[in-house]
């Protein structure tokens, strides 16, 4: 499992430029993992992508956790079932799926999540929204691998491909 899958969804994000470089850090453990990507073009990070297992509760602290450290916008805000839920704005997706793992004794270890966020930033950055279904694409992506990875029991109930999220209109 990777995204090079999702190269159609990069190339409508990414603008043209001169240099595109990435970073890449990833970190795991037995039902851990810490994964980020950013993506920069002509020296400026243009998109981040991260997946994070911790203890985060259940799903209200979650969205609350996301909505005080304004890890995704408010303004445009759409929930998408995809895990336990999804939440989409114009230029950010974030992802909450439970996951339930194992420690290195084989004991169950339950009250952990898989969170993952996608931004995009600066020339990636839409006002109309129209890369919002590319960054829900990415994603839903990123939360399948990472929960493969992690090896989250809830990793086998996640859909195959991600759900269509409307732009939110102006009017509203």
């Amino acid at each position: 499992m990777s995204l090079s899958d999702q190269i159609p969804a990069f190339k409508r994000i990414i603008p043209d430029s001169q240099f595109i470089s990435s970073s890449t850090d990833l970190t795991k453990g037995i039902g851990s993992l810490h994964a980020n990507c950013a993506i920069s073009a002509d020296g400026k990070r243009i998109l981040s992508l991260s997946a994070v297992i911790d203890k985060f509760g259940n799903l209200n602290n979650w969205k609350k956790h996301v909505r005080e450290n304004t890890l995704i916008e408010a303004n445009g805000q759409k929930s998408f079932r995809f895990g336990e839920e999804g939440l989409s704005s114009p230029n950010s997706t974030a992802i909450f799926v439970p996951c339930s793992t194992e420690d290195e004794d084989g004991r169950r270890r339950n009250g952990y999540a898989l969170s993952v966020l996608v931004n995009s930033y600066g020339t990636a950055k839409s006002e109309s929204g129209e890369h919002r279904q590319d960054l829900v694409n990415l994603a839903a992506r990123m939360a399948q691998y990472a929960a493969s990875e992690a090896q989250c029991s809830e990793a086998q109930n996640l859909p195959q491909h991600a759900p269509q999220v409307r732009a939110v209109s102006k009017s509203g």
